[in-house]
């Protein structure tokens, strides 16, 4: 694991090198994911992680943008996050016709299926007449699921950079 805090300094979301031809140079170009990466002794590294890994000291599996954009990498927007805590902040598929999240339009019925996850297992909660009422059933189940999600707590920073 490199010493990424001798290596880069932090300041509102932004790295930058410390060292070498890069020196003050920031350390990162948008990857066709859409996050920020860098490479490194011929590693690729995401920004948001990096970063999380240096305020935390820590490698968590999964990393979640609070506010759902993948560019925003503040300290106060990342938080150490389970899968499902992951998946509440995704974006609509775009393969989604209906445009609502968890609801999905089933031709042969003529019907809106809801349907969201729970520790990895779907689960369906009916079918419904107008895509309103489905979105609405999906917001809530959504909002019940993840209660306790969106509660959990988020590395907090009083300092604007963390150069060591």
């Amino acid at each position: 694991m490199a010493n990424f805090n001798s290596l880069l300094s932090y300041s509102d979301g932004i790295l930058k090198w410390k060292l070498g031809k890069r020196i003050n140079k920031e350390a990162g170009t948008i990857a066709n994911t859409g996050y920020k990466v860098f490479k490194y002794q011929g590693k690729m590294h995401y920004v948001h992680r990096v970063i999380y890994e240096m305020f935390a000291g820590e490698k968590p599996k999964y990393i979640d943008h609070i506010d759902g954009d993948k560019l925003n990498n503040r300290i106060e927007n990342l938080r150490e996050a389970t899968p499902s805590q992951n998946q509440c902040n995704h974006k609509i598929s775009s393969k989604n016709t209906t445009g609502h999240k968890n609801v999905f339009f089933v031709p042969n019925l003529n019907k809106f299926r809801v349907r969201v996850q729970l520790q990895g297992q779907r689960q369906d909660l009916g079918y419904f007449d107008d895509v309103e009422s489905a979105s609405i059933a999906a917001t809530v189940a959504r909002n019940q699921i993840h209660k306790e999600d969106r509660k959990s707590t988020r590395l907090n920073s009083s300092h604007t950079d963390i150069s060591r």
